[in-house]
């Protein structure tokens, strides 16, 4: 399994050197536009830099906002359209490239309602999946495509669609299956069981990765899916440990972000990152791309540093690493390196 790390930018080429990592994805919003700067540049840059980068494809703000209100219409022939129009957007973007991709993931997270817009509307998606696919193919035959990750808190219902609608229109099973709340396993109040030994709590959460991909392989090959499995965005959120011990003292049982989202210490985290990344390589990951390398500063929908997808970084915000989560994915990127 080769892990890499997303989003590269030459300022942080040292890191990427340091931990060995080989692959990266960069976001890239259609239109293509000037091939100098900018989205595509940047996938030039990183290609440049020796990196296998692989592409997050994401439609442009215009066609994004139209489908909202096609699909909500049930207008049948202007989404034709508009898919149509995306599609040449897509191709696009291929052709602007020019090679420096080796593979292109459809819109991320497509079915999350934070980012596509679409949630619990998988049928919607395979229907842009095989014209995206095609129009990526005709212009570099040689590049993969990647369904749109999804799979947060072990939902797998994204991938089983996917499979039954679109079996033939990826090239590889792309997860983005962040596990943000399942830590513990669940006393008989219906509560985590918060006291539950460390080496319990990890066997516990492997299992349930375990039991979801293999049920899920299971569930595509019934549909003659047979795609290896990938992930093009995946990590944890993290936090120091002394401020989970610090909480800890005042009788709270761990850093908890909005909504409830748990973050562990820095040194917990790596035995069930460890542990997981086990269970991945079990089941067939071929290549998982870590997000991110370091936290981001509270801003946007982040503004009061209260939302948990930006401390997932291997380093904190001040670019101190987070020494035990980043010596066990610098050991994992080694080992996939070595194989």
């Amino acid at each position: 399994m080769e892990i890499g790390l997303d989003m590269w930018k030459p300022e942080d080429n040292d890191y990427f050197l340091d931990l060995g990592a080989k692959w990266t994805k960069t976001p890239v919003t259609c239109p293509a536009g000037d091939t100098d700067n900018g989205d595509v540049a940047l996938v030039k840059a990183a290609a440049n830099a020796g990196l296998s980068v692989i592409v997050d494809l994401r439609p442009s703000q215009e066609v994004h906002h139209r489908l909202l209100g096609l699909v909500a219409a049930r207008d049948t022939e202007a989404t034709d359209e508009c898919i149509r129009h995306m599609s040449e957007e897509a191709a696009d973007v291929v052709r602007v490239a020019d090679g420096a991709a080796v593979a292109y993931e459809f819109w991320g997270e497509f079915d999350c309602p934070y980012v596509g817009g679409f949630y619990k509307t998988d049928a919607v998606y395979v229907r842009y999946l095989p014209r995206i696919y095609e129009a990526i193919k005709s212009v570099d035959p040689n590049a993969e495509v990647w369904n749109g990750g999804y799979g947060v808190n072990l939902q797998p219902e994204f991938m089983h669609a996917i499979a039954e609608h679109a079996a033939e229109c990826f090239d590889r099973a792309n997860w983005h299956h962040y596990n943000i709340t399942h830590y513990w396993p669940m006393g008989p109040d219906g509560e985590p069981a918060f006291d539950t030994p460390l080496e319990e709590c990890v066997q516990y959460t492997a299992d349930k990765y375990r039991h979801m991909f293999t049920a899920t392989r299971e569930r595509m090959a019934s549909f003659g899916a047979e795609q290896p499995y990938v992930s093009s965005e995946w990590g944890m959120p993290t936090v120091m440990d002394e401020a989970v011990e610090g909480l800890k003292a005042y009788g709270l049982h761990n850093f908890v972000f909005q909504d409830g989202i748990y973050g562990l210490g820095d040194t917990e985290a790596a035995a069930y990152l460890d542990a997981w990344l086990a269970v991945f390589e079990e089941q067939g990951f071929t290549h998982l791309i870590y997000h991110r390398l370091r936290d981001n500063e509270a801003k946007g929908m982040d503004h009061d540093g209260t939302f948990w997808g930006v401390y997932c970084g291997l380093l904190y915000a001040n670019y101190t690493p987070k020494a035990a989560m980043y010596e066990t994915v610098k050991r994992w990127i080694r080992k996939g390196a070595e194989q």
